[in-house]
């Protein structure tokens, strides 16, 4: 009775890790062919995974491809290393969910991307995150603001029009 309690066990054990290996495997697939980039890292902001997304959207070559345990996401975007130092800082102090938009200006190209970036603590060292293009968002915000100051001042002069007047006087009564 051993022999067959012992043979049920190793069944079971063979069926959970053949269960747990297709899990891998859909992860995996999801992790690989995400359109948002994934990533995880420590306190620190070292970079301990990503996956092709992730790769593409901070537009990195392959010299500037991070080394496991070596490159932050500081260095990486290192013009935004305060705001990205001071969310991971904020995640982990409080437990919580952030998220930053952050400008990113690339070599040859004039319009300059924009990226969101989420984090997610997921323990008490450990956070991961998600980026996405934001690009068309912002421009389509920063026509919205082209439109109200159009509305309020004058194009030529930068003076404020009868309608920016308006409204000073409004607030100040």
């Amino acid at each position: 009775s051993l022999i067959a309690n012992l043979a049920d066990l190793l069944a079971k054990e063979r069926q959970l890790r053949e269960a747990h290996e297709v899990g891998e495997r859909k992860l995996r697939l999801i992790f690989d062919k995400a359109e948002s980039g994934l990533f995880g890292l420590d306190d620190r902001g070292v970079l301990e995974s990503w996956n092709p997304a992730f790769v593409r959207l901070l537009h990195l070559s392959s010299a500037q491809l991070p080394q496991h345990g070596v490159t932050t996401l500081q260095e990486l975007l290192a013009p935004n290393s305060v705001d990205l130092g001071q969310l991971i800082r904020q995640c982990l102090s409080t437990g919580q969910s952030y998220d930053v938009d952050l400008e990113l200006r690339t070599p040859g190209n004039p319009r300059p991307t924009w990226i969101e970036i989420a984090l997610n603590p997921i323990g008490p060292t450990e956070l991961q995150g998600v980026v996405n293009d934001i690009t068309e968002r912002k421009h389509h915000e920063l026509s919205a603001q082209e439109l109200a100051s159009l509305a309020t001042q004058d194009e030529l002069t930068g003076l404020r029009n009868r309608r920016g007047l308006d409204k000073i006087g409004r607030a100040h009564v």
